[in-house]
């Protein structure tokens, strides 16, 4: 088990955790962004997966800690908009979308109306959904009370589908805040859900926290190639000294 090669294998680790990192800190401004999560396999789990009769010889890889990503879906911040279709659910659920290809799901709630009278999610091509299917409006400033019942002068014209899964950590993200179903999700309607009309749901991202983080990954990154750096050139005076034989 040579030090280069455990050095190796550490860096690709950092590298998976700056990944995560850099996703966070630039979706921190991303309405409703959920942050990812790494975490490093614990010594115990570590010596117990290298000495486990199961294992396939006692390779390098064996001996690291592994890291594993969960994604947290705690809800941001509201913050009040003048936009009657900024939409924030308060609390568990998601809002159902679909297109040609499928259903999706999203906390996102920055809504805009085209031009055929749809609701759909700004900056995609995925239609809003209601109780009875897609949502068509006439009026660009509807009123949606807190159960995502949809008034237009005074009647109601739809209900948004509020969605919510016994694990949110099943869903598979597709990037900007929307996910897609996965086998393992199970899903169910939010029947009293709360929804903030004009306010938007801020991502959870912790700026100063995944900032402290990512300076103490850069220098754990140096460390690792100093200390290959060093075993190199140990290596490279052993050959030195051989040849002179």
């Amino acid at each position: 088990m040579d030090a280069i090669s455990i050095s190796a294998i550490s860096m690709q680790n950092d590298l998976q955790k700056l990944d995560q990192l850099s996703h966070n800190v630039a979706n921190m401004s991303t309405p409703a962004y959920k942050r990812t999560l790494s975490a490093t396999e614990s010594f115990t789990n570590t010596v117990s997966r290298f000495e486990s009769p199961n294992r396939v010889a006692s390779t390098i890889q064996n001996a690291i800690p592994t890291i594993s990503t969960s994604r947290d879906f705690t809800t941001g911040s509201l913050s009040s908009t003048s936009n009657p279709l900024d939409l924030a659910i308060e609390g568990d659920g998601f809002f159902e979308l679909t297109n040609n290809t499928g259903t999706f799901y999203s906390k996102r709630g920055n809504f805009l109306i085209d031009n055929n009278g749809q609701v759909k999610l700004s900056g995609t091509e995925l239609l809003l959904n209601g109780v009875s299917g897609d949502i068509r409006l006439q009026d660009a400033e509807p009123e949606i009370n807190s159960l995502g019942q949809i008034f237009e002068n005074g009647k109601e014209v739809s209900q948004i589908r509020v969605i919510n899964f016994d694990n949110p950590s099943s869903l598979i993200s597709l990037g900007q805040g929307i996910f897609k179903v996965s086998e393992a999700s199970v899903q169910k309607e939010v029947e009293l859900p709360s929804i903030r009309q004009s306010f938007l749901e801020a991502s959870n991202s912790q700026p100063a926290e995944d900032m402290l983080n990512l300076i103490q990954l850069a220098r754990h990154i140096e460390a690792t190639q100093q200390v290959i750096r060093g075993y190199d050139g140990m290596l490279a005076t052993v050959f030195e000294d051989l040849g002179k034989f």
